[in-house]
């Protein structure tokens, strides 16, 4: 190993184990051993990676294209110049280096995710989604971020079957990883805007079977009664959150955000008074 690697091993390492707080620092090491190796590629690409961290991408630019001139080129460097590009909301050219990256690594999930926030800043939803999509297929473990990004995507995409496939994708998610709690969140949301009650009302049965706390789930489900009409169900509905309320302990009701809800629901329980 010659001199400037053990150099940038020793230094890269000191980057991944010191702290946030002394970035300024640490750039200002990099750049004195710079100065003393101007032609040493590697140390340009950990204050590049240092200048990323500091959100000065101008400054990491033009490090990295330093780096490149002087013979370091690989899947990480075009990576990070491209979220640079992003960050700079310079979207052709990242998406140019992403294109390049996922040709020689068609199975490149970050290269795929940053692609899809290209495109959804550049308003072009569709292709945001099959980015995505692609996210899905190929990160191993699969997540339930990954499936709410697509969703997303989706779910703003103009005609009735594109955002179609925002419901799809989340039950691809149940699925893959189950009935999480998050999915059928987003179930009702996505449901809610379109003002399918019933389907809503269907996610929020099977939300209240599986909770172990379920005050909100009741008092949600009573607000959707009261969307449809069904005051005697809401009524219902909201007494018996209350009541699961009444029966946590005296810290758990005291905790701001059960006090909270008890105020929405008591609000709610005043209206059949009056």
């Amino acid at each position: 190993m010659n001199r400037y690697l053990i150099i940038f091993a020793s230094l890269f390492l000191t980057t991944l184990l010191t702290g946030h707080g002394d970035l300024h620092e640490r750039i200002e090491s990099i750049s004195i051993a710079i100065k003393n190796n101007p032609d040493s590629a590697e140390l340009y690409v950990i204050r590049g990676e240092l200048y990323i961290q500091h959100d000065d991408y101008k400054h990491a630019l033009k490090d990295y294209k330093k780096c490149k001139k002087l013979g370091i080129v690989n899947e990480h460097i075009e990576y990070n110049i491209a979220l640079i590009y992003y960050k700079l909301r310079k979207f052709k050219k990242a998406n140019k280096l992403l294109d390049k990256i996922l040709t020689n690594d068609k199975q490149n999930i970050r290269a795929y995710r940053l692609q899809g926030q290209v495109y959804s800043n550049r308003e072009d939803y569709e292709n945001a989604a099959i980015a995505f999509q692609n996210v899905i297929k190929y990160a191993v473990p699969k997540i339930p971020e990954n499936y709410f990004e697509a969703s997303n995507a989706y779910a703003k995409c103009e005609g009735e079957l594109m955002k179609n496939q925002a419901h799809k994708v989340i039950e691809e998610g149940i699925v893959e990883l189950g009935e999480l709690r998050t999915f059928y969140d987003r179930l009702i949301e996505l449901n809610l805007k379109k003002r399918d009650y019933t389907t809503v009302l269907l996610y929020q049965n099977k939300i209240i079977d599986q909770a172990d706390r379920k005050e909100r789930a009741y008092y949600n489900r009573g607000l959707t009664y009261i969307e449809i009409g069904d005051t005697k169900k809401a009524e219902k509905d909201f007494r018996t959150a209350n009541n699961h309320i009444m029966k946590l302990n005296s810290r758990i009701q005291n905790q701001f955000s059960v006090m909270e809800l008890k105020k929405s629901i008591s609000a709610q329980l005043n209206k059949f008074k009056n």
